[in-house]
């Protein structure tokens, strides 16, 4: 099952970091590394592997990269387990390291 995801949903109103349970954090700092991830690599680089591993502990490798159709949408997924989503509402959060 696909984790379709807006990392807005975890942020305030201003994109700031906001007090939320304990599990919603812990998966927003894992979208939180897929966007650092991706937006902080050579757009001519096609080494898609992230420098984290999966967040379900298989310690697999983990793939993220914009998707071809909707550049304001990442595509991840574990090469291990097959964990996989889908993310938007990342522009302009504290993960964002692109420079548009």
């Amino acid at each position: 099952m696909a984790l379709i995801a807006n990392l807005r949903h975890y942020l305030g109103d201003d994109l700031s970091l906001v007090e939320i349970p304990v599990p919603a954090a812990t998966l927003r700092e894992f979208l939180g590394c897929l966007v650092e991830a991706a937006t902080s690599r050579d757009p001519d680089d096609e080494n898609y592997v992230t420098p984290f591993k999966c967040r379900l502990h298989c310690n697999g490798d983990i793939f993220a990269l914009f998707d071809p159709g909707d550049p304001s949408t990442i595509v991840w997924s574990c090469m291990s387990c097959k964990d996989q989503g889908m993310l938007t509402g990342w522009e302009g959060t504290v993960w964002d390291k692109s420079s548009g």
